[in-house]
Parts: structure tokens; C-alpha cells; sequence
């Protein structure tokens, strides 16, 4: 994702302070964890560009502090970005995926580890979408977002808890096939295999 251009956009949408901005990210894409302290290093460094600049107009807000407003370059790479269309699929990513990229047999036992870890910490963050989306759906008579600006709301989070529920199915089967080394006895012999071999040398 371009947290770059994110942020150009939502300060093309609506001019506010790096605080304001940072806020409006979080509701936006919720999904998506950025710290604000990158969002404030980015806006730094959209200014420092020519992308936006400070803004003569007051806005409503409580934070004091410079009003961010796009430029007309801003505005130029921003439509730029958006008409970019990628071909590239995004690969999968993440510390499990390069431990199976590399695993052997031998490592089954510590596999498995590895595996239920990430399952559990999965789950327990698949609850908490789940618990916010509840919570946002009980809160609903007092939302004051747009209708349009709600429903991209929703969809982001249904992204986020369908691709967690993929990724737990996912590790269910690749679980199966490492029980299946361990119950074959296959990850027995290729560690005694190892330990022989290292003896011979």
C-alpha cells in the first residue's frame, strides 16, 4: 500500500492538521496498522516535495498547528497514482512463510510451533476485528461519517477479517501436512538421516 498516497489523498479530500489527518486514516483504513508517527514523517516529506503546503483557511479542530492543503503537483501526482494500473500480484509475505520456504522434515516439531503460535495470534486478532466491526454496526445511529465514507469503511474491514479466515484455513491444512510428517515417521528418519551423516563427516 502507498501510505504515501493515501495521505495525499485524504489531504485532497479534505485540507486538516497532520493530527486530523492521521485520525481520518485510522477510521479509513482501520486494517491497515500505521503509526502515527509515520503518518506525521509523511507529511513531512510531502511537504518538503511541493505536494502540499500550509493553507491560509482555518478549519474546524481542536489541534493547533499547521493546515495541510494540496498542491497543484499534488494534485497532478495523486491523479497520476490512481490511473497507475499494477499487473504485479502482491506476494504473500511473512516470517512463517519463509520458515515453510526452507522447512525440511527434520524441522517438523519446531514447525508445528512455529504454526500454532501464529494460529493463536491470528484468532485472537480475527476476534478483534470481528468484536470492532460488532461495535461499529451498534454505534450506528450515532456515526457521523457520510454514508459513502461508511460502506468503504465496511468493505476495508470485511478485506481484512475474509483474508485473516483465508489465512486460518490455510493454516489448518498446513498443519495437517506437518502432523502427517511427524505421524509417518518421516520426520523422525530424515533427523536421524542428519544425525548419521553428520557423525560420517
Amino acid at each position: 500500500m502507498s501510505t504515501r498516497h493515501v495521505i495525499l489523498g485524504l489531504i485532497r479530500e479534505q485540507p486538516g492538521h497532520t493530527y486530523d489527518v492521521a485520525v481520518r486514516f485510522g477510521r479509513r483504513l482501520g486494517p491497515w496498522k500505521v503509526n502515527r508517527g509515520q503518518v506525521y514523517r509523511t507529511v513531512a516529506a510531502l511537504e518538503s516535495d511541493g505536494l502540499i503546503e500550509q493553507a491560509d483557511e482555518p478549519v474546524p479542530s481542536a489541534r493547533s498547528g499547521p493546515v495541510w492543503r494540496i498542491t497543484g503537483d499534488g494534485a497532478a501526482e495523486f491523479t497520476r497514482w490512481f490511473a497507475t494500473r499494477s499487473e504485479e500480484v502482491e506476494p504473500m509475505r511473512g516470517e512463517l512463510l519463509a520458515k515453510l520456504a526452507v522447512a525440511r522434515p527434520r524441522d517438523a516439531r519446531e514447525l508445528l510451533h512455529a504454526i500454532d503460535w501464529y494460529q493463536r495470534a491470528l484468532t485472537f486478532q480475527l476476534d478483534v476485528d470481528l468484536e470492532a466491526r460488532q461495535s461499529l454496526k451498534a454505534c450506528a445511529g450515532s456515526d457521523t461519517r457520510e454514508d459513502w465514507e461508511r460502506e468503504l469503511a465496511d468493505s476495508l474491514a470485511d478485506y481484512a477479517i475474509i483474508h485473516r479466515d483465508s489465512e486460518l484455513n490455510w493454516l489448518t491444512r498446513a498443519r495437517g501436512m506437518v502432523e502427517r510428517w511427524i505421524a509417518d515417521g518421516v520426520a523422525n528418519d530424515a533427523y536421524e538421516g542428519v544425525v548419521q551423516r553428520t557423525r560420517v563427516g
